[in-house]
């Protein structure tokens, strides 16, 4: 049994126990009322006597109710006493527990941020390390092609390119359809233009 139900069955053993007193009270009180409705009928010292006799009982009788009512709820409150303590505890426990909760998240944010953080670095590097690499490699090719055309100025050339073929490749117009070279993979023509 949880704790609610346990408070809800104890809710309704002191309702119904506090119906029980009332219903004594109100069947006290008509039998008081019959009570003084024969003493009236009665002589003034019997009366007398009659009505200290039902004092007295009427006293012990509250003393009896209010000790019976004390020992019904005792256990009820001590009970609830209890499950308010249990409670509390829970509640302590809870909130340690939520606490505990905020720093992992707290970690676990933080942990990501810097991993996303050291990942985006990490691709910005490669980024710009890959584009160091090219640019070098262009720079080199620069380089060439400025020793390249500076051979063809000392050597007063008038070299003229052009678009050749279907796929329109690069090419340059050479002197006569002589060839030099060693070999047939290899065919040098000397370029119309350069002296």
């Amino acid at each position: 049994m949880d704790n609610e139900e346990l408070i809800g069955l104890l809710l309704n053993t002191t309702k119904e126990q506090q119906q029980a007193v009332s219903d004594l009270i109100q069947e006290f009180k008509r039998q008081q009322t019959r009570l003084d409705d024969m003493a009236s009928s009665l002589p003034n010292d019997l009366q007398a006597a009659i009505m200290m006799t039902l004092r007295a009982n009427r006293e012990d009788a509250a003393l009896a109710a209010k000790n019976a009512v004390e020992t019904a709820i005792n256990p009820i409150v001590s009970s609830l006493s209890n499950t308010v303590a249990q409670a509390s505890d829970e509640k302590r426990q809870l909130n340690r527990a939520l606490r505990l909760l905020s720093w992992k998240w707290l970690l676990i944010a933080s942990a990501t941020t810097a991993s996303v953080a050291g990942v985006l670095l990490f691709a910005v590097y490669s980024a710009v390390w890959w584009q160091r690499s090219e640019l070098e490699g262009l720079r080199t090719e620069k380089a060439a092609m400025e020793e390249n055309i500076e051979q063809l100025s000392k050597r007063k050339g008038d070299v003229h390119f052009s678009l050749c073929g279907k796929q329109q490749r690069p090419c340059v117009e050479v002197e006569g359809d002589r060839s030099y070279g060693d070999d047939d993979k290899h065919l040098f023509y000397i370029l119309k233009g350069v002296k």
